[in-house]
């Protein structure tokens, strides 16, 4: 995984199957993340209102 994304070891040793995380999703922890990305400018702002009204989580969760 570090040769094709050009990733630091580091980062891709936690990434590596099976060891990656995966599970149910909490949709609540997404939008609070997503909420605190975008007030910290980590997130765009041409996603603000997609955040605020919780359509961005959503169409990532489930994608139609």
């Amino acid at each position: 995984m570090a040769k094709s994304d050009q990733l630091p070891r580091e980062v891709t040793a936690v990434m590596s199957l099976p060891d990656f995380p995966v599970g149910p999703v909490n949709e609540q922890r997404m939008q609070r993340t997503a909420d605190a990305m975008l007030q910290f400018g980590v997130l765009a702002r041409q996603y603000a209102d997609e955040v605020r009204q919780g359509t961005l989580i959503r169409s990532m969760i489930s994608p139609s």
